[in-house]
Order: C-alpha cells, then structure tokens, then sequence
C-alpha cells in the first residue's frame, strides 16, 4: 500500500511539474503594450552596438529570441528559415528583423557567415536583456552551458517601442509559423 501511494504521489507531482513547465511561456515576457525600448541595448554579429531605434524600420521591429545558434538545431532553422522566408516580406510591411540570443558576438558571426544571414543576431551574453524581459527559462541551473537561454518568442515592437504582438510555442521544438508573424504586424 505504501509503495502504491508513493507511486501516486510521485505520478501526481512529475505531471503537474510537466505542466507548469508547459504552461510557463504563457506567464513569461513582455505584456503586449509594455513599452521596452530602453532595455534593449546589445551588440550584434559585427561587434557594432544596437539599440532598437537603431534596428527598428518605418513601422517598427520583429525581435526573435532563440535559445543558441550554436547548438539548438530548432534555432539554426528558425533562423535560416527567417532569412530565407520572412525576412525581406518583414522589410516590405515596414518593419526590421532582428534576433536575440545568450551567444557570443563571435558565435553569432560564424553562424551569420556560415548560413549568409543578412539581418542582425545580438549578443546578451549575461542575459540582461532576456532577464529584464522576464524571457529566462528557469529549468536551466547556474553551472549548466544552457544557463541564461530565453524562451523561445518573437516580439513585434512598434517604433515607440511597444510590444504590439507576443507570438510563442509551448515546446522549444516548434516556432512561430512565418505566416503567423507576418499576420502580426
């Protein structure tokens, strides 16, 4: 009997751990009409600091926060997917691209370089900017090489930097479809 309830116990606890941690991305980042502009100040794959005045377009900004462009897979693609797909229709509705990641400058270069992506990839190396936005995903600990990725979420900011959208997916394996960012700006 005893052995039973320990079973329960630990079955009704492993699930409502599986589901906090599924619903997590809803609790976290910006609110949508929060105005951010003063919290993003990062350098991007050429070393040059950016702000988002400095990226933004006539309409604003699309701000993509991925996990690594070194050894996310999910993000690799996302990003190339980006380039190849949304970025130039992003740039004819007004607004600019641009992505956000706990790489170095030096990663976020290669992988620019390597896959000939022409929209700015920043480097919040401390997480600064993923902890002011509330984007850091807890589930990795302070001595792990994952320790300060963000949830994996696309801002649409208008040019008084307004969060205008909050687009995400539950699993770090899916991403906004191209076609649901461009239906949000």
């Amino acid at each position: 009997m005893k052995k039973i309830l320990s079973i329960v116990l630990l079955m009704a606890f492993s699930m409502t751990a599986l589901a906090n941690a599924a619903d997590a991305p809803d609790m976290v980042g910006p609110e949508v009409g929060k105005e951010i502009s003063a919290l993003i100040s990062l350098k991007d794959q050429t070393g040059t600091e950016q702000s988002l005045k400095s990226l933004q377009g006539s309409k604003g900004t699309v701000l993509v926060f991925f996990r690594s462009a070194d050894w996310c897979p999910y993000c690799q693609m996302q990003l190339i997917d980006l380039q190849l797909h949304a970025n130039k229709q992003i740039q004819d509705k007004g607004y600019s691209l641009a992505a956000v990641s706990y790489d170095s400058v030096k990663t976020l270069d290669m992988f620019t370089k390597k896959w000939s992506i022409n929209f700015p990839l920043l480097s919040d190396t401390g997480s600064k900017v993923i902890d002011a936005l509330k984007l850091k995903n807890p589930e990795y600990k302070g001595k792990s090489r994952f320790y300060g990725v963000p949830y994996p979420m696309v801002l649409v900011i208008d040019t008084n930097g307004i969060v205008k959208a909050k687009l995400f997916e539950k699993s770090y394996r899916k991403r906004p479809a191209v076609e649901e960012i461009l239906s949000a700006l």
